[in-house]
């Protein structure tokens, strides 16, 4: 299970890197365009992404430090994690839970990206400190989707990402979103 979940870690570390790479080159003006006024700017796309993962690995570790023994996650905890997958591959819009929300007009670029750094070194840690039965426990509950394992959770986390890279990519391609150049 070990080598599974760091197989999926992994995947997750390339996609979250990705993110970062398609933010960090955008101009300043091009990362707080929003092309509705209730839409998000890729920096609050990013906002986003860091605080639901914070909220998931606070919620595993409350779930390991809390409890004795951890439930294996079972095959209905595969199957709702395939079906949050699917929902999320779809180009149906979600309203994020409110714990996951973003107030911050313009969150801080390089602090962000320091912050989902450090949040990447706490999950890898925490999956080599774990037993094997510890990771495929019901570590982690979803506000729609129910409990999942780490593998799940990180499946989960890796497609929450695409799904927020096309919402990226929508911006990008949006007629009104600025030239690079055009920084006054």
């Amino acid at each position: 299970m070990k080598e599974q979940v760091r197989k999926a870690s992994h995947l997750y570390n390339h996609e979250r890197k990705e993110f970062i790479n398609a933010v960090l080159v955008l101009s300043p003006r091009q990362q707080q365009f929003r092309s509705a006024p209730d839409g998000w700017n890729a920096l609050q796309i990013m906002k986003h992404l860091i605080t639901a993962e914070k909220q998931s690995m606070l919620l595993i570790h409350r779930t390991v430090s809390g409890k004795k023994e951890i439930p294996r996650a079972g095959a209905g905890s595969a199957l709702r994690s395939f079906i949050l997958k699917i929902a999320l591959w779809s180009p149906i819009r979600f309203k994020a839970p409110k714990v996951a929300q973003v107030s911050e007009e313009a969150p801080e670029l390089t602090q962000m990206v320091s912050e989902w750094d450090a949040l990447f070194s706490e999950i890898e840690a925490f999956i080599e400190v774990q037993k094997d039965e510890i990771l495929a426990g019901e570590l982690y509950r979803h506000p729609r989707a129910g409990v999942m394992n780490m593998n799940q959770t990180l499946g989960f986390m890796q497609t929450h990402i695409r799904h927020h890279q096309k919402q990226l990519i929508r911006l990008t391609c949006h007629p009104e979103f600025p030239e690079a150049l055009s920084e006054t």
